[in-house]
C-alpha cells in the first residue's frame, strides 16, 4: 500500500479535491483529511481529535486510520505517526505543521500504486494553484524559446569551449 497526500492552502480547494476523489471510487476510509483543531471550518469531514503536532496544537482528522492514528488518544504526539504513514521524516510533518497552522488542509489517499497515480492527478487538478504556476512556467519557456530563436548569439555550443 501507497500513500498521496497533498496540502492545500486553500480549504475549498480540498473540498473539491475531496468531491473529486469521492467520484473517483475513492472509498472514505481510504481518504484521510487532517486539519487544526478549530481550523478549516469548510472541510467539516475532519473531526476525531488524533493528537497534537509540535507548534501547531490540536488536529482532528477523518478517516484517522490513513495517517496512522486510529485509536489515537487526543492529547498525544502524533508526529511519529504521520510521518510513519506518509513515509516523511518527522521534521517533514514539521513543516507541513506550519501550513496548518495557515489554515491549510492534509489531504492523503491509501492505496494500490495505480489508485495512488489516480488520486495523485485528481488532487493536483483541484488545485488553481498547480494552473498558476504551470502557466507561469510555460509563459516563461515560451519567452526563452523565442529570444533563442532569434538571436545568433543563443546558437548551440558544439561542447568544445576552446573555440569560444
Amino acid at each position: 500500500m501507497k500513500t498521496a497526500f497533498k496540502v492545500f492552502s486553500d480549504p475549498e480547494a480540498a473540498k473539491v479535491a475531496l468531491e473529486g476523489l469521492q467520484a473517483g471510487g475513492f472509498a472514505g476510509e481510504a481518504v484521510g483529511v487532517l486539519v487544526r483543531r478549530g481550523g478549516s471550518a469548510g472541510v467539516a469531514a475532519a473531526r476525531t481529535p488524533v493528537g497534537t503536532l509540535p507548534d501547531v496544537g490540536p488536529v482532528v482528522a477523518a478517516s484517522p486510520e490513513v495517517f496512522g492514528l486510529a485509536g489515537a488518544s487526543g492529547e498525544a504526539d502524533a508526529s511519529e505517526a504521520v510521518a510513519a504513514a506518509l513515509g516523511l521524516s518527522p521534521e517533514a510533518v514539521a513543516t507541513f505543521g506550519v501550513s496548518l497552522l495557515r489554515d491549510s488542509v492534509l489531504v492523503a489517499v491509501r492505496g494500490e500504486d495505480e489508485a495512488v497515480a489516480t488520486a495523485r492527478k485528481i488532487m493536483r487538478s483541484a488545485d488553481p494553484a498547480n494552473e498558476r504556476i504551470a502557466k507561469k512556467r510555460n509563459d516563461g519557456f515560451e519567452l526563452a524559446e523565442r529570444y533563442t530563436s532569434t538571436n545568433p548569439n543563443d546558437g548551440q555550443f558544439s561542447g568544445d569551449f576552446r573555440k569560444y
